[in-house]
């Protein structure tokens, strides 16, 4: 099935993957590939049900349910067993955003972004953009567009589009790492003609400037340095007037996919003509025992001197 000599040494012991991580094959395949110098790719449309197999494909829903908010402490367990592999991981926070909106397309029975197994209503965006988190955004956001007459608004990272659902904007352009979250959202507005979507490197920022810039639960996803420095750069350098963020403020490491920063310092620093012109504190504010309906985020408006 596999390529010979594709994994590291240890993919077949039984014993260690059931101690490390039951119920998870998907992230031992990838430790065991990463630890030999190998990078899984998936391809679409080349799976096929064996007719034999030990699994129920009637359970599948159930185990995704047993498994949730497992990886993190999977991952870990892996990493503390090989040492090895903390040194070979290179985290591509856009190579991450299009493989998890692709999952959740090829795992739909709708083949669209919104929701996900086990009955919940939290779609490949996150927990940030459904329900009362949603509903909480949404408000404050168009509050601020009708407040300030504001006619168009460019996003950074407009994820699966359930959140954009709620916006009241009179112009919207909103831009993704992920093409397939792109081409989702193309057709689930096709019919709205206020709103355009684009994958940001296709994006041609020259003289379009927005009179308000978001990003919206996405600067503590920006793992990189220098994903972060070339995002914060593009969101203030592409407003004419506002920058509203809705994010973390303090610098901590979370987990795989979440670094905390105090992106304040980094406009003090470089985006100087950029002032705080309104903070907002969460409705909700994060509770480790209902992480799916609370939030370490908080809304930060910046208005720029003129």
């Amino acid at each position: 099935m596999y390529p010979k000599n594709c994994f590291y040494q240890d993919i077949l012991k039984e014993d260690v993957f059931m101690k490390l991580c039951p119920k998870a094959d998907d992230i031992w395949f990838w430790a065991m590939a990463v630890l030999n110098d190998v990078k899984i790719n998936v391809v679409e449309g080349n799976i096929r049900r064996i007719e034999t197999s030990f699994m129920d494909f009637g359970e599948v829903g159930q185990l995704y349910d047993d498994n949730q908010k497992q990886n993190d402490i999977l991952l870990k367990n892996i990493l503390d067993a090989y040492p090895k592999l903390r040194e070979q991981i290179r985290f591509d926070s856009s190579e991450y955003w299009e493989s998890r909106y692709k999952s959740y397309v090829n795992n739909s029975t709708t083949h669209d972004l919104s929701v996900r197994g086990g009955g919940q209503l939290i779609g490949a965006s996150g927990a940030g953009s459904y329900n009362n988190l949603a509903v909480f955004k949404a408000e404050i956001l168009n509050a601020f567009v009708k407040e300030h007459s504001v006619q168009n608004v460019l996003e950074f990272g407009c994820g699966d589009g359930n959140q954009l659902k709620l916006a009241k904007y009179p112009y919207y352009v909103g831009l993704d790492v992920s093409k397939t979250a792109i081409e989702c959202n193309v057709k689930q507005f096709a019919n709205d003609t206020t709103k355009q979507f684009y994958v940001v490197g296709d994006y041609d920022f020259r003289g379009k400037e927005a009179e308000l810039s978001l990003s919206l639960d996405v600067i503590y996803h920006l793992i990189q340095d220098e994903v972060f420095e070339d995002y914060m750069h593009n969101l203030f350098e592409s407003s004419s007037c506002f920058v509203g963020i809705y994010a973390s403020n303090k610098e901590e490491p979370y987990n795989s996919h979440v670094k905390h920063r105090k992106f304040s310092a980094w406009i003090e620093q470089n985006a100087k003509e950029w002032k705080l012109y309104r903070f907002i504190p969460n409705k909700y504010p994060f509770n480790e025992k209902n992480p799916n309906h609370t939030s370490f985020a908080d809304f930060y408006f910046y208005k720029k001197d003129q």
